[in-house]
């Protein structure tokens, strides 16, 4: 072989390296970044589930307390009407 040919051949086979590298580096980038955006989803959807969990806990707070409010107002009632009828 050649001198120059190898030397040739040679360089053309570390630039063919290379960009194999750069390849696989870029895909390895490209599969980190959509795991993070897979991680940050899975994070999203547990936090709009608790958010949701907390919405249906103050919602039914709420209820309890206009429930309670009602109940205490109509006992009173009773008892101002029993009071005013002794």
């Amino acid at each position: 072989m050649e001198p120059q040919l190898f030397k040739a051949a040679m360089e053309d086979q570390l630039r063919k390296l290379s960009e194999e590298k750069e390849a696989k580096e870029a895909a390895e980038a490209a599969a980190r970044e959509q795991q993070g955006d897979k991680e940050a989803s899975a994070s999203d959807l547990v936090l709009y589930q608790r958010m949701q969990e907390v919405r249906r806990q103050v919602l039914y707070s709420c209820y309890l307390q206009q429930r309670n409010v009602f109940f205490c107002s109509n006992a009173c009632e009773q008892l101002h009407r029993a009071a005013a009828a002794s």
